[in-house]
């Protein structure tokens, strides 16, 4: 129903954030974490979101990249792991590195994660398998660059820079950095050089 969000931050305490959109304040579960990536308060922020209806509420999820969201939705196809079991996951490990634990049957490494033990970190491996290659970075190193770039360039659109300008932005922000992983992080950097209005 909501695919994104583009507003100001006006508030994160916890694992909660105020996102407001044209007069309305959105409040967003967001990851552990995200306070240390997302802009300051009062600043504009382009979120990637996925609303989960139950019969008592109306929850929506926000995420700092796709394939945050995109891994967010995949781990809840895992029996018994719910919204807030598969944010737990995505904001606390990166997701190319949660890929590779599943690919490398990595059980320690997601045991880690706050909520998953032993079976469930191994029923993780057994069911995701065949779904996490295409979060697997370091095999495909080329595609992935493609795919920060080609989220960075959107994001900065969305906010409201032209295409072209949006592309120049970001393709000398991963000249200066080549080795930025992180889209929110590249956007910081692209809307951190001074001709670059925010």
């Amino acid at each position: 129903m909501y695919s994104y969000l583009k507003g100001t931050l006006v508030e994160v305490e916890g694992d909660k954030a105020v996102i407001e959109v044209n007069g309305v304040g959105f409040l967003v579960h967001v990851g552990a974490h995200f306070h240390l990536k997302a802009p300051q308060i009062q600043n504009q922020l382009f979120i990637y979101t996925h609303l989960v209806v139950r019969e008592d509420s109306f929850n929506l999820f926000g995420f700092l990249t796709r394939s945050e969201r995109d891994l967010f939705l995949d781990v809840q196809t895992v029996s018994g792991v719910g919204p807030k079991l598969a944010l737990a996951i995505t904001s606390h490990i990166n997701v190319s590195d949660f890929a590779q634990a599943i690919l490398g049957n990595d059980t320690n490494t997601l045991s880690k994660i706050p909520g998953i033990g032993k079976k469930s970190a191994e029923r993780l491996v057994m069911e995701l398998k065949d779904k996490v290659s295409k979060y697997s970075f370091s095999t495909q190193s080329i595609p992935a660059k493609v795919q920060l770039i080609e989220e960075a360039i959107a994001a900065l659109v969305a906010l409201g820079l032209p295409k072209h300008q949006a592309s120049q932005a970001v393709n000398k922000s991963i000249q200066a950095r080549p080795d930025v992983s992180d889209v929110s992080l590249l956007l910081q950097l692209a809307l951190s050089q001074k001709r670059i209005p925010v």
